[in-house]
């Protein structure tokens, strides 16, 4: 009877070792089929922000542990990773591991392979979905020697130059200079470390023995107002730079559509040669009870006047209702408002014209409207290498039908980009998948 008893009390035991082992291995294996999740940190063109370039590239030699690339992603679930770049000119980058942590980290891409050819290699980094951009140098014959001017302390003759402003993405303009002296001439990649959004970065070629000028270019946006110092180094020579950013301008005026006397607006038209677009609120007129502010519009087809009227959250513009599609002709002209943008957009809301009806120029009764859609309520763009946010982007189609018939799309598609305090930033005209017509914002002034 004793003996039966242990037997089962052993018997109950291994089963319930059993089922604790399997319980673990299903938990286990469903902790393994959850894969880390986040993105890619980069910048409005796509630029992986911030990359930082470690090592020398050069063509015909094999790769080393010393070269490798930085990235940063923002992680929103801890689990296994996987980052990789495609193949190009013969190389490529990767690295494997496990996030155990959420929030924004380094994550270091090991280089494999042998660069074939001197050039800039763009390569597209991956991470689950999450993609962006960067360029590696690579140079031929061996790697240069040379020190810092001034190192280990501030960078002798550096000298920074363009504009840094808070929120503002850094383009061509933004360099800074150092000078070097070179030991042993040949092909050389370094960058600064990255501070407050923003590095230094150069490479290239030092032909020559003795001093020398390096330019280093700026990337990144800067984050806040203030003064950075950057640690730039090269071997065993390292030494710093220094640059001040300033505070983002205040704005006052936070509508999107601002309609102020002498508001004025200059767009770069795309769709001409060295074409200008300007825009000026310089007068205001009555018409049927409704007070209008009138734009004047000079573009390379000449000088036209166009009124506009604000009424509570909604913008209209009044004028000849076809003025947006070149698939009908009004004969007489019909003249009206076009309710083409409003404040308090939210995220995909819609909203539609009046139907305007007129005889067409080949006899038939016509009717035309306008569908609009904000496709964003609150983007960040970057036009002429400024960002803009607070951005809405209104798309707007053409619709036209016969009387008793159903609207149809005339193919024509306009995308409106306004960014709060500013304006009309952006401006492109489509027939069916064809770019006609696209402005980008150069310089504004509002009150």
């Amino acid at each position: 009877m004793c003996f039966n008893k242990l037997i089962s009390l052993q018997l109950l035991f291994i089963a319930a070792l059993v089922f604790l082992i399997i319980n673990s291995c299903q938990r286990q294996l469903h902790f393994d089929e959850l894969p880390a999740e986040g993105n890619l940190l980069k910048d409005a063109n796509s630029n992986c922000k911030p990359v930082i370039i470690g090592g020398t590239f050069r063509k015909n030699k094999d790769l080393a542990d010393t070269n490798f690339i930085t990235v940063e992603v923002s992680v929103t679930r801890e689990g296994a990773y996987s980052i990789h770049t495609d193949t190009i000119n013969g190389y490529w980058f990767g690295a494997s591991g496990n996030f155990t942590t959420t929030g924004t980290t380094t994550v270091r891409l090991q280089a494999h392979g042998k660069p074939l050819n001197v050039g800039n290699d763009p390569f597209t980094i991956k991470f689950n979905s999450s993609t962006c951009s960067t360029k590696i140098p690579v140079n031929d014959g061996p790697a240069a020697s040379f020190s810092f001017l001034g190192a280990p302390d501030r960078c002798r003759g550096a000298v920074v130059l363009g504009d840094y402003t808070k929120g503002v993405q850094l383009n061509s303009s933004n360099i800074a200079k150092v000078d070097v002296y070179v030991t042993s001439p040949g092909s050389y990649s370094f960058s600064s470390n990255f501070v407050n959004g923003y590095q230094f970065s150069s490479s290239g070629n030092l032909p020559d023995y003795g001093n020398q000028t390096l330019i280093l270019t700026a990337s990144g946006s800067p984050a806040q107002a203030g003064v950075d110092v950057f640690t730039i180094n090269a071997g065993f020579s390292s030494c710093t730079i220094v640059d001040t950013v300033k505070d983002t301008p205040p704005v006052f005026n936070l509508n999107h559509f601002p309609i102020a006397y002498n508001d004025r607006w200059a767009y770069d038209d795309l769709s001409g040669t060295s074409d200008s677009v300007t825009r000026l609120f310089f007068d205001s007129i009555s018409v049927n009870g409704f007070l209008y502010h009138v734009m004047k519009q000079q573009t390379s087809l000449g000088t036209t006047n166009l009124h506009f009227r604000k009424n509570g959250n909604d913008y209209y513009e009044y004028g000849e209702v076809e003025k947006y599609t070149a698939t009908v002709t009004f004969s007489p002209k019909v003249i009206g408002d076009i309710p083409f943008l409003k404040e308090g957009l939210s995220n995909n809301q819609s909203w539609l014209s009046p139907n305007y009806t007129g005889v067409a120029t080949f006899g038939q009764t016509i009717l035309i409207r306008y569908s609009f859609t904000c496709t964003t309520n609150n983007g960040s763009v970057a036009v002429n290498g400024r960002v803009f946010n607070q951005v809405y982007e209104i798309r707007m189609r053409p619709e036209i039908a016969s009387v008793g018939g159903s609207f149809g799309s005339t193919g024509e598609v306009y995308d409106f980009y306004y960014a709060a305090g500013v304006g009309l930033i952006y401006m492109r005209e489509a027939v069916n998948g064809i770019t006609m017509k696209e402005w980008h914002l150069r310089s504004w002034v509002v009150n």
